[in-house]
């Protein structure tokens, strides 16, 4: 008999500091703005990333998600001081597993 492993999720508030996560956000024109980074603060409306760097494309999506770049990707990684605040409302959050980067991915070289 195969046994299953139990998933806790987290909601947000509970996502301790520094804790690395892909934050999707909604646009007002239905597309959306991609985003990696170390959690810093989480507010009402806001979500506060550190080392944050802008996913411009993210390639093939599911490579994405495993930590595989291709050559349709593009990072860019800001400057390493700053502090990206994105809006709380509507905000899609997952686990990032893998290392984030710190130069420039893809066509953003």
């Amino acid at each position: 008999m195969a046994t299953t492993k139990k998933l806790k999720i987290l909601s947000l508030d509970e996502l301790p500091y520094g804790h690395p996560v892909f934050v999707e956000c909604p646009l007002p024109d239905g597309g959306g703005s991609f985003w990696l980074g170390r959690i810093g603060s989480v507010t009402a409306k806001e979500i506060n990333l550190f080392e944050a760097s802008w996913v411009a494309q993210a390639g093939e999506r599911w490579k994405f998600q495993l930590g595989e770049y291709d050559d349709d990707c593009q990072i860019h990684p800001l400057v390493p001081t700053a502090v990206k605040r994105l809006p709380r409302w509507g905000a899609l959050v997952d686990d990032w597993p893998h290392p984030l980067p710190a130069e420039p991915v893809g066509a953003a070289k």
